[in-house]
């Protein structure tokens, strides 16, 4: 009787110790997987963080300098044609000595003087190419930004690899600003950005009071054109590839939660 009920003292103890092993091991993979939503929640974070800075960043950059850009075209267009035409007409006028009358080749004269000025101080040419070189880089980081923006999430690894690619991008943002330096500070291009955004400010502002004159202040609508208002310069401005993600980030979210379970 003594060696059974040692022998059943010993079984016991060995069942309390494996009790206690397993509910350690699941209190230990219970924190890996709290543990493991954590991560994913700070990944899923900073993607989201990342994402909306070189979309602001990109865009603006790329805006600033395609309307800078029209802007020079158009000029150096016009002062061009402009001084090869009253070249023209003071050619003539000093080989035939009697195509125009005095009073209107001083006054050639002096409108060729003056374009003639105004483009060499402006370089209209020169700031023309400079901002198409800058404009073709900020395009090209936009296209990086935009093909990771439209790849699939489908699992923590996923959301890993667009932090990289994003990373990177954000990186050689920097790297640009700081190779095109004084280049860069055109502040023409800034005051024509500036009129831009005031233009489509008045214009959204505009929009927003019609709302307001069919009683639909506080509506989405309302909302949607405020959000547009003060980011319209955002690079990749798609909703149908934000809701996308949204889903694809949710449904992420919840295999999470279900393997939990």
């Amino acid at each position: 009787m003594e060696e059974v009920r040692q022998h059943l003292c010993i079984s016991m103890v060995d069942m309390i110790n494996r009790g206690r092993e397993s509910k350690r091991g699941i209190l230990e993979s219970n924190d890996l997987d709290k543990q493991g939503e954590e991560d994913l929640q700070a990944s899923v974070a900073e993607m989201l963080h990342l994402e909306a800075r070189l979309n602001d960043l990109v865009g603006k950059m790329w805006y600033r300098h395609y309307y800078a850009s029209l802007f020079w075209s158009n000029a150096s267009t016009l002062l061009g044609l402009s001084l090869t035409l009253l070249s023209a007409l003071t050619a003539t006028e000093a080989t035939t000595g009697n195509f125009l009358s005095e009073d209107n080749f001083k006054n050639v004269s002096v409108a060729l003087l003056v374009l003639s000025s105004v483009n060499s101080f402006f370089k209209p040419t020169q700031t023309l190419a400079g901002l198409l070189d800058n404009l073709s880089d900020w395009n090209n980081l936009g296209i990086q930004y935009e093909t990771c923006f439209c790849n699939g999430i489908s699992s923590k690894q996923s959301v890993i690899e667009k932090i990289k690619v994003y990373r990177k991008i954000h990186a050689d943002t920097h790297s640009l600003r700081a190779r095109t330096g004084s280049a860069d500070m055109d502040f023409s291009a800034d005051i024509v950005f500036y009129l831009v955004h005031l233009c489509k400010m008045s214009k959204t502002s505009c929009s927003c009071c019609s709302l307001g004159v069919t009683g639909r202040h506080g509506s989405p609508e309302r909302e949607q054109n405020d959000n547009e208002k003060q980011n319209w310069w955002i690079w990749c401005n798609d909703e149908h590839l934000k809701a996308a993600r949204d889903v694809q980030l949710e449904i992420l979210m919840k295999s999470r939660d279900e393997k939990e379970d």
